[in-house]
C-alpha cells in the first residue's frame, strides 16, 4: 500500500511547489504467505486477453518491491475448487465463445504487426512459423 506525501507541506514557509513523494507504507500478503508484489494474484482460470505480454503494472518499474513469501497462516482449504471448476464449463466456453475468439484474433493481428521477417516457404507460414520479432538477428 502506498501513500502520497506533499513535500511542500513539510516546510511551513515554502511557497514553490516541491512535488509529491509516493511512499510504500505496507505490504499485502495472502493467507498462504505469498505477497502480491510483481506477480499479483495468479488466477485459477486463465482468461485469454488481447495483450501480447503478461508483463505490466508495477513489475515494469525499476524500484518495484520484490515478490516475497512469509510463513502461511494456519488454514484448511475447503477443497471445493475442482468441483466448482468442473461445473463452470469454462473450458468449453473458451473454445466456443465468439468474443474470446475475437480477442485472440486481435492478439494475433498485433503479433503480425511486429513481424520483421516472413518465410518464403509456404509450409512454414501455414504452420505459424511465419515471423521473427525485431529483436532477433
Amino acid at each position: 500500500m502506498q501513500t502520497v506525501v506533499d513535500l511542500s507541506s513539510l516546510l511551513s514557509k515554502q511557497t514553490t511547489p516541491l512535488g509529491y513523494l509516493h511512499i510504500t507504507v505496507a505490504q499485502f500478503f495472502r493467507i498462504n504467505g505469498s505477497s502480491t508484489q510483481i506477480k499479483g494474484v495468479v488466477p485459477d482460470i486463465v482468461f485469454p486477453h488481447e495483450a501480447l505480454s503478461d508483463v505490466r503494472g508495477e513489475s515494469l518499474r525499476e524500484n518495484a518491491l520484490p515478490w516475497v513469501k512469509i510463513h502461511a497462516t494456519e488454514y484448511t482449504p475447503v477443497g471445493l475448487g475442482s468441483l466448482v471448476f468442473s461445473r463452470l464449463g469454462h473450458e468449453q466456453r473458451l473454445r466456443d465463445d465468439l468474443g474470446l475468439h475475437y480477442l485472440m484474433q486481435k492478439r494475433e493481428a498485433k503479433r503480425g504487426q511486429r513481424m520483421t521477417r516472413v518465410s518464403l516457404d509456404e509450409a512454414v507460414r501455414l504452420q505459424g512459423g511465419q515471423s521473427q520479432s525485431s529483436g532477433l538477428p
